[in-house]
Parts: structure tokens; C-alpha cells; sequence
């Protein structure tokens, strides 16, 4: 039987995906290229985080080690959010599910970028 999946919008207006009892969804935490984002620098961009997690017993917890900045920008198309959360849930989903360490994944993750989704 296939999981069930959900996508939505969290507390941030930012797209998530939720299949079987996973949850990856963006986060932006005012980070960019180096750090916090310096809106004087021209050459910074406002940077999204990917937050995983697992409900587990009417709780939504996160999973250690599943929280990453990326170089996907905050000002990126809806549906390519949508995107690139179901290419991240496609790596991580079987090995969170059953509580693996997803922690080298997400790791490599993290450098996935819009012109890699287009």
C-alpha cells in the first residue's frame, strides 16, 4: 500500500509534503551565502532551510540532524518548492521512516538549487 501524502503550506506560508508519518518542509531563518543574510551585499541572497521531521505519537518531532540551508531562494516559485521538497522526500522518506540516520543525506542535500529543478 502506497503512503499517504499531504502537501501544504506551514506557519511561515512555505510549502511542506508530508508522507507517511515524514515531514519535510521549508524554513527561513533570515540565513544566506555566508551566514546571516546582509541585504547591503548584492551578491547575497536570502537562503531556505529544509526542516524534517516524524510524528510520532500525536507529536511532531524533529529528526536529528535533518535541519540544512540550501541555495534555493526564498523568492522561488511556489512550484518549484514544491519540487524540490519531493526530490528531497524521495531520498530521505524509507530511511526516516524507519529511523535511519539521514544525516549524510541531508548534508549532501543541502546544495540542491533551483537550476537543478527547472
Amino acid at each position: 500500500m502506497a503512503e499517504l501524502e499531504y502537501e501544504g503550506f506551514n506557519e511561515y506560508n512555505l510549502p511542506l509534503l508530508q508522507k507517511g508519518n515524514i515531514i519535510v518542509e521549508w524554513v527561513y531563518l533570515n540565513e544566506g551565502y555566508s551566514g546571516e543574510f546582509d541585504p547591503s551585499d548584492l551578491d547575497d541572497d536570502q537562503l531556505l532551510r529544509f526542516d524534517i521531521s516524524k510524528r510520532e505519537g500525536g507529536f511532531i518531532n524533529p529528526i536529528d540532524d535533518a535541519s540544512y540551508c540550501t541555495h534555493i531562494r526564498l523568492q522561488t516559485p511556489v512550484h518549484i518548492l514544491q519540487k524540490a521538497l519531493r526530490v528531497i522526500m524521495s531520498y530521505v522518506w524509507s530511511r526516516a521512516e524507519s529511523g535511519e540516520s539521514i544525516k549524510k543525506l541531508c548534508e549532501w542535500l543541502s546544495w540542491i538549487n533551483e537550476k537543478e529543478l527547472i
